[in-house]
């Protein structure tokens, strides 16, 4: 008969340590789930107005983000609303960043006379452009920050390059030229 395999205490302490180990880890692994559970009930709370897309140090938030494909709803623009949405508040923070390095912005007033000029398009005076769009679920400060870049970036576009550019009326006449033969 053989005798027993002598005992090994250091195997005997570290099987005890792992079973501790594991304990301690399912035990951790509890109160991290518990902290992302709170976590996730948190953001929830925050909702819409927690980041969603950081563009450099600036957040573009989801109320941003829903606000944006609503817009576009209300424009009937094509395409995947949310793609959209997404690329063109990401060029707008961009857009916004530069204008501030350069220190272009535009005024109250010339902001007000852009956004009734966008309504006029829709055949509508301002107020009653704002009136469809809250309809849509669509904020006055959405419209007011979608025209607001945009005025300022043509404005920041014409100063920088606008002496650059020279359409010749026979441009022009290449243009619609070639736009007809494009559409048959």
């Amino acid at each position: 008969a053989r005798p027993p395999p002598p005992r090994n205490a250091a195997a005997e302490r570290t099987a005890a340590v792992t079973g501790r180990e594991m304990t301690m880890r399912l035990f951790g692994t509890m109160i991290v789930a518990g902290c992302l559970a709170l976590g996730h009930a948190a953001a929830a709370q925050e909702g819409l107005f927690s980041p969603v897309i950081t563009v450099n140090d600036a957040a573009v938030t989801g109320y941003e983000l829903d606000q944006r494909q609503r817009l576009l709803a209300a424009f009937r623009t094509p395409g995947d609303l949310a793609e959209v949405a997404r690329t063109q508040l990401v060029e707008d923070r961009l857009k916004q960043m530069e204008l501030a390095r350069v220190g272009i912005s535009i005024s109250d007033e010339a902001l007000r006379a852009a956004m009734e000029e966008f309504a006029g398009r829709a055949n509508l005076t301002l107020d009653q452009f704002l009136t469809v769009l809250e309809q849509n679920g669509v904020s006055e400060e959405t419209l007011r920050d979608y025209v607001s870049v945009g005025i300022a970036w043509r404005d920041y576009i014409r100063a920088r390059y606008g002496n650059r550019v020279t359409i010749t009326d026979a441009d022009i006449d290449l243009a619609i030229s070639q736009m007809g033969t494009s559409n048959a």
